[in-house]
């Protein structure tokens, strides 16, 4: 990537090949101009000639086809040249870091802050999902269930086959819903980690405590009760199921925020080292070529 270097005015290295690049800029943006000042003369000659306007006009002229190549070819050459700018930057500071031992100590351990803070947060992110679920399928339910059962009342006191039918219709949607919920917190059951399992000792103290406590109390065991019954106690069963649920959901949701806090606090530190370095770097690109600071080393 960084290929031959050379030293420029101030006395650092710069790759080559970025000087080569932007030489190459240079010239296509002379090209270009060369191009322009041609169509300008061209459209100049054309002024004399009624024909010859009405085809500058209606057509696209081989000047102006020139002029389209130019910036075609210019706009590519920057863009070639801004990523490889982008790479050449990284590399060079991650090269400049590692010669500093005070620097390169504090980043090793930064980056392994970062890590365990992003995997801390990639095992909460599911458990929260499935608890989002499984609370937001119980309220479905319930609320299907009350529908189902309103309908139901009116089935009772009607004659009109209508209504029956839609009753019908009603409570078979119910008890999907109810399987739907219970399907929903098998499967964060199935998750949350039990009070046998084993918990891996690098995991960081409110992981620990999070994932001792986070296992289903027997008044939550709703997968026990999950049969389709009467619709008024199917409903008071979800309701109570997601006010039991609750707290676990607040619960995960607070360490979620924590954690997320905490993942971006510890890139923002690792940036802190790093952005030093990317910024040197970033100064000995030529000013030709255009490019992002990388946001971080590669």
């Amino acid at each position: 990537m960084k290929g031959e270097t050379q030293m420029n005015e101030s006395g650092m290295q710069v790759s080559s090949l970025l000087l080569a690049r932007a030489a190459t800029i240079r010239a296509a943006r002379h090209e270009l101009e060369e191009a322009k000042r041609s169509m300008e003369e061209d459209k100049q000659r054309r002024q004399s000639s009624l024909w010859a306007r009405l085809v500058d006009l209606l057509t696209t002229t081989p000047v102006e086809k020139a002029i389209e190549h130019e910036r075609n070819k210019l706009n590519a050459l920057m863009t070639s040249a801004g990523s490889y700018a982008e790479k050449w930057i990284s590399e060079e500071a991650r090269s400049s870091l590692q010669r500093s031992s005070v620097d390169a100590a504090r980043h090793s351990a930064q980056v392994k802050r970062t890590v365990n803070a992003q995997e801390r947060l990639n095992r909460v992110l599911p458990l929260w999902r499935l608890a989002e679920t499984a609370h937001s399928k119980l309220d479905q339910a319930r609320r299907d269930c009350e529908s189902a059962s309103g309908v139901e009342m009116l089935d009772l006191l009607s004659t009109n086959n209508a209504v029956s039918l839609w009753s019908s219709m009603e409570t078979s949607s119910a008890a999907d819903s109810i399987e739907s919920a219970r399907r929903a917190v098998k499967a964060l059951a199935d998750a949350l980690p039990k009070r046998t399992e084993s918990i891996s000792v690098e995991a960081p103290n409110d992981m620990l405590d999070l994932f001792v406590d986070i296992v289903f109390q027997p008044a939550l065991d709703v997968l026990s009760w999950f049969a389709m019954g009467r619709l008024d106690d199917a409903a008071r069963q979800c309701r109570n199921a997601a006010e039991k649920m609750a707290p676990l959901l607040s619960q995960l949701s607070t360490l979620r925020a924590n954690t997320a806090a905490r993942v971006n606090a510890e890139t923002e530190a690792l940036r802190a080292i790093e952005v030093p370095y990317l910024q040197a770097a970033a100064a000995l690109v030529p000013k030709e070529i255009g490019f992002k600071l990388p946001s971080g080393l590669k």
